[in-house]
């Protein structure tokens, strides 16, 4: 809705306000007051994410040994839209930089691994995974997104190199 425009100053209300009033006298401009710097950021999110890691990972309210091969287990924090994970899962977004292995060189990446497959042998037994295979990269089909018949096609190449079963 527009507002109507406000009524002309005529020379009689002039007059009737300077009677009243008396001289107006004209304020000096005044400049605003210069802009504090702005602090530097600070990773608040980051770090609280990373103290709650452990927490979460002692926590989770599942059994991993109920989960069959092939099956993905996702997790979205609250506060987080659904929509976000439905276009994670889709490849919608792509991870631009390699795993973050904490600095581990080779040696202690495959030792950490060796780890993992005694802490899963011991609990969940028969479905923990005989090995952990490093890849340089992963295979993509022609989206980029990952090849899944590329990688288990990798696996089982690694499992019987010469197409024997």
């Amino acid at each position: 809705m527009k507002r109507p425009n406000p009524p002309r100053i005529t020379d009689d209300d002039r007059r009737l306000f300077r009677e009243a009033i008396g001289e107006v006298q004209r304020l000096a401009p005044v400049s605003p007051p210069p802009a504090t710097a702005k602090p530097a950021p600070h990773p608040r999110m980051f770090e609280a994410d990373e103290a709650a890691v452990a927490s979460e990972l002692l926590d989770m309210d599942f059994d991993p040994a109920t989960l069959e091969v092939g099956e993905e287990l996702g997790y979205l924090r609250d506060g987080y839209p659904p929509r976000l994970l439905r276009q994670l899962k889709r490849g919608q977004f792509s991870v631009g930089d390699d795993l973050d292995l904490h600095q581990m060189n080779a040696a202690a990446a495959q030792a950490s691994a060796a780890d993992l497959i005694v802490h899963c042998r011991e609990q969940i037994g028969y479905k923990a995974p005989e090995e952990i295979l490093f890849l340089d990269e992963m295979p993509l089909n022609p989206t980029g997104k990952i090849d899944r018949v590329g990688l288990k096609r990798m696996a089982e190449d690694h499992l019987h190199p010469h197409g024997l079963d």
